[in-house]
């Protein structure tokens, strides 16, 4: 069985160092000790989105059985109540048991369940364990992380606020509410996001032949730097606004060196960077990158 890496190797190998700092060993040749079922993600391997709600709830997910695992551990009769109060391997296995059986066709959940609109699935379907709930000065301390909008300074003495993970030292029966505040809309949320991913590969591989697919990503500042500069030059480098898009087309033979028809389509992805000076990131550049894009597909291929 293949197993994806959830992080880079260069984040393994910094936990790896920090459990085991007795063993002394470069990352290249610790890289090499990688099993042969063990691989980075892939493109195609990224089926969620990078929102706030996945990584929001990928954490708390994790700090939750971490925790129900330390309990379950000091308890003597553990088999017993582990069969009650599981530890979920996965998001998955956790929202099945707030959700209804899927439908007949066994590929979705219904949209009244997704919705938190069915009586007989929801939240509370979730049991949890008296400690999980406790949240009196007697209650287990934990330490875990949250997204919040932040006051930052920025240049000039000012400041705006920016979200980020912070962590909060609270007691256990507040990380177990947290959870169930997001499991309340998150499997929804889940579903659109593979819902939507689902939809663009099938569109991509039926795509008509005389159609092609546009994804305009947001725009975002970039600095330019050069290889060799002076020291002033590092304080005064130029802005740009890129703005990336991703173009799904037929392949055409005098271009591309191959053909493509809809029995047997060839599907060419390609990546437009328009670089431009503006960096107010407004309507009226997000409008101007798509007729940018349009000159040059008809300059490829018409």
């Amino acid at each position: 069985m293949i197993h994806i890496l959830e992080k880079t190797q260069t984040e393994v190998y910094t936990a790896f160092l920090a459990e085991y700092p007795d063993i002394k060993m470069s990352q290249r040749f610790f890289e090499k000790c990688k099993p042969f079922f063990v691989r980075p993600v892939r493109e195609q391997d990224r089926t969620t989105c990078c929102c706030r709600y996945h990584i929001e709830f990928r954490t708390i997910f994790s700090e939750c059985m971490k925790q129900r695992k330390l309990i379950l551990e000091s308890t003597h009769d553990r088999a017993i109540v582990e069969a009650r109060y599981p530890i979920f391997k996965s998001q998955a296995d956790m929202f099945a048991e707030t959700l209804c059986p899927k439908g007949t066709n066994k590929e979705h959940y219904k949209t009244e369940c997704l919705n938190r609109k069915c009586q007989n699935c929801g939240v509370a379907n979730l049991l949890l364990m008296p400690e999980e709930n406790d949240t009196t000065d007697e209650a287990i301390e934990v330490t875990w992380e949250k997204f919040e909008y932040v006051n930052v300074c920025t240049k000039g003495n000012l400041e705006r606020k920016k979200l980020m993970p912070v962590k909060k030292p609270t007691k256990i029966g507040t990380l177990f509410k947290f959870l169930l505040e997001l499991l309340s809309t998150f499997p929804s949320h889940q579903f659109r996001a593979a819902w939507q991913n689902q939809q663009l590969k099938a569109i991509i591989s039926n795509l008509s032949a005389n159609d092609c697919i546009c994804i305009h990503d947001f725009s975002e500042n970039f600095r330019c730097s050069a290889r060799e500069e002076i020291q002033s030059s590092y304080f005064q480098r130029t802005e740009v606004s890129l703005h990336v898009s991703i173009i799904y087309r037929h392949a055409v033979l005098e271009y591309d060196g191959k053909d493509s028809t809809t029995e047997n389509p060839n599907i060419i992805k390609e990546h437009f960077f328009v670089v431009s000076n503006d960096d107010k990131h407004d309507h009226h550049f997000v409008h101007e990158v798509p007729k940018s894009d349009r000159r040059i597909l008809e300059f490829h291929i018409l």
